[in-house]
Protein backbone atom coordinates (compact mmCIF):
# COMPACT_ATOMS: atom_id res chain seq x y z
CA UNK A 1 0.00 0.00 0.00
CA UNK A 2 2.93 2.47 1.06
CA UNK A 3 4.68 1.62 -2.57
CA UNK A 4 1.16 2.49 -4.62
CA UNK A 5 0.95 5.31 -2.71
CA UNK A 6 4.51 6.42 -3.34
CA UNK A 7 4.09 5.72 -6.84
CA UNK A 8 0.96 7.72 -7.47
CA UNK A 9 2.62 10.47 -6.06
CA UNK A 10 5.67 10.27 -7.95
CA UNK A 11 2.96 9.56 -10.95
CA UNK A 12 1.44 13.18 -10.15
CA UNK A 13 5.17 15.24 -9.69
CA UNK A 14 6.47 13.56 -13.02
CA UNK A 15 9.00 12.02 -10.80
CA UNK A 16 8.04 7.93 -11.50
CA UNK A 17 11.18 7.18 -13.17
CA UNK A 18 13.61 8.45 -9.27
CA UNK A 19 10.78 6.28 -7.37
CA UNK A 20 11.06 3.55 -9.13
CA UNK A 21 15.46 3.78 -9.32
CA UNK A 22 14.94 4.17 -5.34
CA UNK A 23 12.78 1.43 -5.37
CA UNK A 24 15.12 -1.21 -7.10
CA UNK A 25 18.01 0.40 -4.94
CA UNK A 26 16.42 -0.63 -1.99
CA UNK A 27 15.46 -3.99 -2.71
CA UNK A 28 18.64 -4.68 -3.68
CA UNK A 29 20.13 -3.13 -0.84
CA UNK A 30 17.77 -5.49 1.45
CA UNK A 31 17.86 -8.55 -0.86
CA UNK A 32 21.00 -8.72 -2.66
CA UNK A 33 19.06 -8.94 -5.67
CA UNK A 34 18.22 -6.83 -8.81
CA UNK A 35 14.54 -6.07 -8.93
CA UNK A 36 13.98 -5.79 -12.58
CA UNK A 37 15.92 -8.99 -13.24
CA UNK A 38 12.95 -11.08 -11.62
CA UNK A 39 9.35 -12.09 -12.79
CA UNK A 40 6.23 -12.20 -10.74
CA UNK A 41 3.71 -15.08 -10.74
CA UNK A 42 1.51 -16.43 -8.77
CA UNK A 43 3.84 -18.54 -6.81
CA UNK A 44 6.25 -14.64 -5.60
CA UNK A 45 9.38 -13.49 -7.87
CA UNK A 46 11.54 -15.67 -9.70
CA UNK A 47 15.06 -15.49 -11.14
Amino acid sequence: MILHSGWQAANKKGTSKAFSNAIAAQYKAQFGREMRNLKLDNSGFHP
